[in-house]
């Protein structure tokens, strides 16, 4: 891509994503989603200095991602943090809970699949694991909620996204809600119609900028879109700054809860907000 000088945007959040110029990581990245949302649980579940916390994540760049953001916030918080990692064929997670129980955590974070955080949910409230859960954007499923483990979501799990639930009552939401609704009848709506739909937004802002630069080169689009320090699409929380290459475009985290009667199966908890931990926090680099 860098050979090519290719502006290109990667439906992916792992902040080794960082640091080059033609790649873009739109909005946060999952080490700063877990910082504020262990954050939040310090703040309105009761966790305290000296309490564990349990951490399951998926093996690879998503995960470790995350887990740079758990280990940074426990750090910060005086807390100490119980690691679980999984492989992607991994689909039961009885041995995870177990390890968990047994360490006595007051809440746990999870950074896996849609199907595995079934699994962990579903396992914990079987086995009397009656903490809250704090859950990276790629980990919660609206179809989730059709299934045996609906009502254990609804209840005491948290998803921390970049962008709002489709049920905010802001005007850009509901008219992208409506229109996808109409163009594709019977899908849900879910996190990857924000993507989806952000990610033309920004090719197209920069493509508008460099036709107005007369710059229609590869490198002429790029440094269009790196000029935007305040790109928003309407949708809410914070603009995103382009124009810094090596950090996240943005370091607000919307917390969202599974509701399933509500549009897009979540409902908001807390509108997008950079925690005090978030602000004082850098990513490692790649190397």
């Amino acid at each position: 891509m860098e050979a090519d000088h290719l502006l290109t945007i990667p439906q992916a959040w792992a902040h080794d994503l960082l640091g080059s110029r033609y790649i873009q990581v739109t909005s946060t990245t999952y080490d700063i989603d877990m910082i504020n949302g262990l954050a939040f649980l310090a703040q309105e579940k009761g966790l305290k200095r000296g309490d564990k916390v349990g951490h399951i994540y998926l093996e690879g760049d998503y995960g470790q991602s995350a887990l740079a953001g758990s280990r940074y916030a426990a750090g910060k918080l005086g807390m100490t943090l119980v690691e679980q990692q999984v492989k992607a064929t991994d689909a039961d997670m009885t041995a995870q809970v177990g390890a968990f129980r047994k360490a006595g955590v007051k809440a746990v974070l999870v950074s896996v699949s849609p199907k595995q955080a079934a699994s962990l949910v579903g396992v914990a409230a079987a086995a009397g694991l009656d903490v809250p859960f704090a859950a990276s954007n790629s980990a919660f499923a609206q179809q989730l909620l059709a299934t045996p483990v609906g009502a254990a979501l609804q209840k005491d799990y948290y998803v921390l996204t970049a962008a709002p639930p489709f049920s905010a009552d802001i005007p850009a939401v509901r008219k992208l809600a409506s229109e996808y609704q109409a163009a594709y009848k019977g899908q849900p709506l879910d996190s990857s119609v924000y993507s989806g739909y952000t990610t033309a937004g920004i090719v197209g802002e920069a493509l508008k900028k460099a036709c107005a630069g007369k710059d229609l080169t590869r490198d002429g689009i790029v440094n269009a879109h790196r000029s935007n320090t305040g790109f928003d699409l309407g949708f809410g929380g914070a603009p995103q700054d382009f124009s810094k290459w090596d950090r996240p475009a943005s370091r607000a985290s919307y917390i969202v809860k599974p509701d399933a009667k509500a549009v897009g199966g979540t409902r908001m908890v807390r509108d997008a907000a950079e925690s005090d931990l978030a602000k004082g926090y850098t990513a490692p680099s790649r190397g």
